[in-house]
Parts: C-alpha cells; structure tokens; sequence
C-alpha cells in the first residue's frame, strides 16, 4: 500500500551505493539499492526529475516517482550507474564542484574518516559541546567512545555559524594528523560528462558543500550557489538549472538568493511526498534512503515513514 495523495510524487535521494560497509556513515549496499529500484519500478511511474517538476497533476496509473543523488561520489559509476541501466531508469545527480575540482571528498566525509582512522584517544582544542577551546581536552577509553563523539559532533556543527565550524573542523584536522584518506573518491569532470552522457542529469550541490542557511554573509551564500552552476558549465558544458541544499537546510534568504542565482527549482530533504499543488519549487521534499532493513527502507519508500511522523505530529 503507497502512502501517497493524488498530487502527491516520490523523490528519492540516495548519496552512495557499494558493497563496503562503514561504521560511520553506512553506503547503501548494491542488493538493498536494487531490491528498491524493482520496488519503485512495480509500485510507481519512474520517470525524471524534470518531469516530475513540470507534472502538476501528479498521477497517471500510479505516482511519479525520480531517483536523484548528492555529491558526486566516483562509485556512482561502478555500482549505482550499472543497477539503473539494467532496471531501464534514470536518475538526477548532484555535484559538490570544489570536490570534483580539487579531488577531495564533502567534508562530513573527511570529518567521519578522521574519527574513525586516528589513532589517537585525545582531542584537544573542542570542549565537549563542539565549542572551540584552546584550554580544552576530551579523553577518550577506547575507539568506539571516540567514533560516537565524532558522530554526535558533526551533527551538532552542521547547524551552528559557518565561522565556528570551519574553526572546528580545522582543529580536527590538526589533532589526527596521522590520518590519510583514500584518494580518487570523487568523480572527475570527465565522469560527469560521461554519467551526463548516458542519461543522468547533472545539478549542482555548492561548491564546498557547507549549511547554507548558517552562512551570514549574502555574497558568501550567493557564491556558493552562482559559482557552483557556473564551474559545471565552464568544465562540462552542462547547464545545472537545479540546486540541492547541502544537509537538506535553507531559509528564506537562501531560497532568494538561490532564484538569484538562475535556478528554476531547488531540493530539500524533508522524508516526505513533494506536492505539486502545495510545495514551493524552491524547497522540494526528498525521502532519502539509507542503508537499512528492508522492512524500514520499502516504509520510507511507499510513504508509510512520512505518513506515521504527520499522524504523529511530527
């Protein structure tokens, strides 16, 4: 049974899809992403992303339904690339540009990879609340103690002033320096115009990937989402007239400047049905998908999540 309304559409937001699992923030794994893509195939009108924007009456046989990405991950193309082609789908995906300039993972990835590789047991320079704090130490037992602050901590930071994060994150960075990162994660701008090639739209996701509506400078905001559309042209030759919201987060400021910077619609993740009658173009809902039973993920998939939290009041 689909939990959804007759103007109501599916956009599903999966970020990476592969076979290794990681404690810290766990891919989905190839089997768990096809088992759901036969499930949207069968239960709802797969269609583009594009086209579910532009559908204001949201219902042929059965809901629409888009499959869209965030960051830009190279495995998209080993693993997630495959499973669409040979289910006959499409999919929207959104790059993080500095990423692919530069080579280097989103920076919650890099914050997840530090914490759980270091060998160190003490952090200096962070109070327990994500404060920084020269005079300040946070002493650890053992390495599951260490990964479970590390965790709560990146949570807290995504929503506190850009300032104060980046301060964060750079002490971090300087207390497990005998961390190195696997290199080659992200795709190139020659992956993105292959993926762009064979049938996937391309979006953009900012350029480094930070909470937007954290960010008080407005030539600063306004940056991150111009340039961001502007390096996918200037490298690809694609024209990126959607944007998603890093973290799902945006106000009204980031909405406007989001319009001012020539997109004509903008994703936000709120675990619900995108409305077409109701919801602004500016802040369509995506259900993500994570890594997890297959009773939990066919509930976020046909709505059942989302319809308990409204019952619920959440």
């Amino acid at each position: 049974m689909l939990f959804f309304s007759k103007h109501e559409s599916a956009i599903f937001l999966f970020h990476r899809v592969l076979p290794e699992r990681d404690p810290m923030w766990d891919p989905t794994d190839p089997a768990l992403f096809e088992r759901s893509l036969k499930y949207i195939s069968k239960n709802f009108h797969p269609v583009s992303l594009d086209e579910v924007i532009a559908n204001k009456s949201a219902y042929r046989s059965k809901p629409l339904a888009a499959i869209t990405f965030d960051d830009g991950y190279r495995d998209f193309i080993d693993y997630s690339l495959p499973i669409l082609q040979r289910q006959k789908l499409t999919a929207s995906m959104f790059i993080v540009t500095d990423c692919i300039e530069k080579n280097i993972p989103v920076w919650t990835y890099i914050f997840d990879q530090l914490f759980f590789q270091t060998n160190q047991l003490v952090l200096t320079g962070i109070n327990e609340q994500g404060v920084t704090d020269a005079s300040s130490r946070v002493i650890w037992a053992h390495k599951s103690a260490r990964m479970a602050f590390g965790k709560k901590l990146k949570q807290a930071i995504k929503y506190i002033p850009s300032a104060q994060r980046d301060a964060v994150i750079r002490e971090v960075n300087r207390n497990f320096k005998d961390v190195v990162l696997p290199a080659n994660l992200m795709m190139s701008w020659q992956d993105i115009k292959d993926i762009h090639a064979a049938g996937i739209q391309v979006g953009a996701h900012s350029v480094t990937h930070p909470t937007l509506d954290t960010i008080e400078a407005e030539e600063t905001l306004y940056a991150e989402l111009k340039e961001s559309k502007d390096s996918i042209l200037d490298n690809s030759g694609i024209v990126a007239d959607i944007f998603s919201y890093p973290n799902g987060s945006y106000n009204q400021q980031v909405i406007e400047q989001t319009k001012k910077a020539g997109y004509r619609a903008a994703l936000a993740v709120h675990k619900k049905p995108f409305h077409h009658l109701k919801d602004d173009p500016y802040a369509i809902s995506r259900i993500e998908l994570y890594n997890e039973s297959w009773m939990k993920t066919k509930a976020s998939l046909n709505g059942m999540t989302s319809f308990a939290k409204k019952m619920l009041g959440r």
